[in-house]
């Protein structure tokens, strides 16, 4: 079972970059901008703290256009996969035309 998660994430993963074009320095900038607001909203969770819990979670996201995330995947923790869509929901920026339906994909370790 753990055999055919790694195989899944790593598909994942091949499938985004080969679809996702970061050349565009500006964008660069910008997702910057994004990954820095998103960890403003992801401390280590208190029930992480008080259950010694350790994990990581990792995300494919993108902005929509009311500046709103959309998890389009996501992998990890199950404890850690329900506290990070609950902090991504929380989340609003302003749309840019530039990051509207970008996939961003971020890895978070809890430890």
């Amino acid at each position: 079972m753990k055999k055919i998660k790694v195989i899944t994430l790593i598909m994942l993963f091949s499938f985004i970059a080969s679809t996702t074009s970061f050349s565009n320095n500006d964008f660069g900038d910008k997702n910057k901008k994004i990954k820095n607001k998103i960890s403003r909203f992801l401390d280590f969770p208190d029930f992480a703290k008080q259950n010694k819990l350790k994990g990581e979670v990792i995300v494919d996201i993108s902005i929509n256009e009311l500046g709103n995330i959309d998890v389009k995947q996501i992998d990890g923790h199950p404890k850690f996969k329900k506290y990070v869509i609950g902090q991504l929901n929380k989340i609003n920026f302003k749309p840019d035309e530039d990051m509207v339906g970008k996939s961003l994909l971020y890895k978070f370790v809890f430890k």
